[in-house]
């Protein structure tokens, strides 16, 4: 899979400051004249549009930044580190892990969002030019440069699609993308034909949608069986949910398996988040060429052969007005899947810091004293 990679990643260190006098000729008493040393570059994590996956950090576990480089004299400052750039695709979400295991939201890159530094590089040390005084004409003393932040970081792939189709392995998904948007998806009569998603663009009277094709769902994905929730997450994005049941099961099954078909799928979704069931839904009854004279319906659902192309035309116009009625935002993240690191008197993570605590009185705090206000 490289939808998700996980990396340790550091800041570039500080160069450090030095200790340097003044020696001219003619000149009696120089005095110091150190330089500061380089800031440590930055990691910065930007989307590259033409990028879908992660691949290309397979294998990689860390990823440094360039140092700053030492001070020199005549006040000559060191250069400062290189940032190292890590393209990521649009739609990355960027989550910190701390050492328990738990994770923070850093960013979601997505839409208009491009660019951020995932780890700071640290700040050069001062030369001892800046501690000449008055008592002290010649200091030999200078600074280290401070040292770049270390942090362990998951990015994962969440496709940024309007429609998600969705069903059960076999259903004609892969079929269909390939029917609506021209794709190449690799289709067949067996479970996990499709090992990722694909993405299609589907052109329409004059308009556009990206449609995503959602493999994986079986019951129990959302608990790891199968291919999991690998998956799942792509979900998340889509505006509208597409969803295809496989008519032909009905020959064998009975009408009644559609129902039970539709309700394992719905419940993979609630088990996952709750928040995708609240996504607007066609219900879509594919493989209809097999029914000969009987006609079928389910849940006021279109019915389609996505392999001769019977009702697709009625489906693409359905999508459209669906899409266009949508409220749903395309950059959305399941606030259950958050963790929100919470503080009090007590746990402050910073020596100094300014809260509302209860009744809405603030406090500031510093590692001497805790002041609140009256």
């Amino acid at each position: 899979m490289w939808d998700i990679a996980k990396i340790e990643i550091k800041g570039g260190d500080g160069g450090q400051g030095i200790a340097s006098f003044r020696r001219e000729k003619f000149v009696q008493f120089g005095g110091p004249d150190g330089g500061d040393g380089g800031a440590g570059g930055n990691i910065v994590f930007k989307v590259n549009p033409n990028l879908n996956t992660l691949q290309y950090l397979a294998g990689i576990k860390k990823l440094l930044a360039d140092v700053g480089r030492p001070g020199e004299g005549v006040n000559k400052s060191g250069k400062d580190g290189e940032d190292k750039i890590i393209e990521v695709p649009d739609g990355t979400v960027i989550w910190e892990i701390d050492s328990t295991g738990e994770k923070f939201l850093l960013s979601d890159l997505s839409g208009g969002n491009t660019e951020i530094v995932g780890a700071r590089g640290g700040k050069g040390g001062r030369g001892n030019s800046h501690f000449k005084s008055s008592v002290n004409q010649a200091p030999k003393h200078y600074e280290h440069g401070k040292k770049g932040e270390i942090k362990t970081v998951l990015l994962e792939v969440k496709l940024i699609a309007d429609v998600g189709l969705i069903g059960f392995p076999s259903s004609g998904k892969s079929t269909l993308i390939n029917k609506l948007a021209g794709t190449k998806a690799k289709t067949a009569s067996y479970h996990f034909t499709t090992l990722s998603p694909n993405l299609g663009v589907l052109k329409f009277q004059g308009k556009e949608m990206v449609i995503a094709d959602i493999p994986g769902l079986i019951e129990g994905a959302s608990e790891g069986k199968g291919l999991g929730d690998k998956f799942l997450r792509h979900i998340e994005r889509t505006k509208i949910l597409v969803h295809l049941l496989d008519g032909e099961k009905v020959l064998t099954h009975g009408e009644q398996i559609l129902e039970e078909d539709y309700n394992a799928i719905r419940k993979e979704l609630e088990t996952y988040s709750k928040a995708l069931l609240n996504k607007p839904e066609i219900v879509v009854l594919n493989k209809v060429d097999l029914f000969g004279d009987e006609n079928y319906s389910f849940r006021n659902s279109i019915n389609i052969s996505a392999l001769s192309g019977v009702g697709l035309e009625e489906l693409k116009v359905k999508m459209f007005d669906l899409l266009q009625q949508s409220t749903t935002d395309s950059t959305f993240l399941d606030s259950e899947k958050k963790v929100v690191p919470t503080f009090n008197i007590d746990n402050l993570p910073n020596r100094r810091m300014i809260f509302t605590g209860e009744k809405g009185k603030r406090y500031s705090t510093n590692k001497r004293k805790t002041y609140r206000s009256k």
